[in-house]
C-alpha cells in the first residue's frame, strides 16, 4: 500500500450527490466532498457531525456535482451548568495561576464529568498539564483553561494549540473578580464557529461576542 492509497483510506475524497444528501460514513473520521461550488469537508465523531466548506470556487466555475449546506449536528447532549461553576470553583482556587481541564461525555451512559488536569508548570499566562485518561464509552468533547485574573478570549497560543482539533473550546477570565467571563468556540480543524454558553450549560451559536457571569 503507497502513501496515496493510505491517505485516500484515512481521508476519503467523494463527489457530492445532485441530492445534497450526504451519506453517513460507515466509521468516525474526516472526508472531504467534491460539490458544485468547491471543496467541502464532513467530519464525524460520536458527538458531532459537521459539514463545512474548506475551499469555494468562483461563481464561473462548472464542476458537475451536487450542491451542499453547511450544517453542524451535537449528538451529544449538554453539559450541565454545575460542571462551568465547578471549574469556575477550581480557577478560582488555582489563582494568580491558570489552571485547565476537560469535559467528558459518557455516550454509553450519557452522562458528563469534570476532569481536572494535573499541572506540571502553571503561572498567571500559561499552564503545561498531563492530559486526562479516557474510560470505556467517554470522549473529550470540551477543552477548557482559566487566565486567571484576565480577561477571556483566545490568545495566540490557545490559537495555535487548538489548531487541528475538533473540539469545543473555552476560556475563563476574570476569574477572581467577581464576574467571571466565558469565551467558547468550535474547533473544526483548521476552523472554528464562536457558541455562547447557555443558561443550563449547554451552547448555540452566536452572533456577536457574549460576557457569561458564572
Amino acid at each position: 500500500m503507497n502513501l496515496d492509497q493510505i491517505t485516500m483510506g484515512v481521508f476519503p475524497l467523494l463527489a457530492a450527490s445532485q441530492t445534497g444528501v450526504l451519506q453517513d460514513p460507515e466509521k468516525h473520521g474526516v472526508r472531504y466532498v467534491a460539490a458544485s461550488d468547491g471543496m467541502w469537508r464532513a467530519i464525524d465523531t460520536a458527538w458531532l457531525k459537521a459539514l463545512t466548506p474548506v475551499a469555494l470556487s468562483s461563481k464561473k466555475a462548472v464542476i458537475p456535482y451536487g450542491r451542499l449546506t453547511q450544517s453542524v449536528e451535537f449528538l451529544c447532549s449538554m453539559p450541565p451548568a454545575s460542571l462551568w461553576r465547578e471549574f469556575a470553583v477550581l480557577a478560582k482556587s488555582t489563582l494568580p495561576n491558570e489552571v485547565a481541564a476537560a469535559m467528558v461525555w459518557n455516550a454509553e451512559q450519557d452522562t458528563w464529568r469534570l476532569a481536572a488536569r494535573q499541572s506540571i508548570e502553571a503561572n498567571p499566562g500559561f499552564v503545561r498539564y498531563r492530559e486526562v485518561e479516557l474510560q470505556e464509552g467517554e470522549h473529550f468533547v470540551v477543552d477548557i483553561h482559566s487566565h486567571g485574573n484576565h480577561s477571556a478570549f483566545f490568545s495566540e497560543t490557545d490559537d495555535c494549540d487548538d489548531f487541528g482539533s475538533t473540539k469545543v473550546s473555552a476560556v475563563l477570565g476574570c476569574v477572581g473578580q467577581g464576574a467571571t467571563q466565558v469565551r467558547i468556540r468550535l474547533m473544526l480543524i483548521d476552523k472554528h464557529i464562536d457558541l455562547k454558553l447557555t443558561c443550563s450549560g449547554g451552547w448555540e451559536v452566536q452572533e456577536e461576542k457574549q460576557e457569561i457571569i458564572l
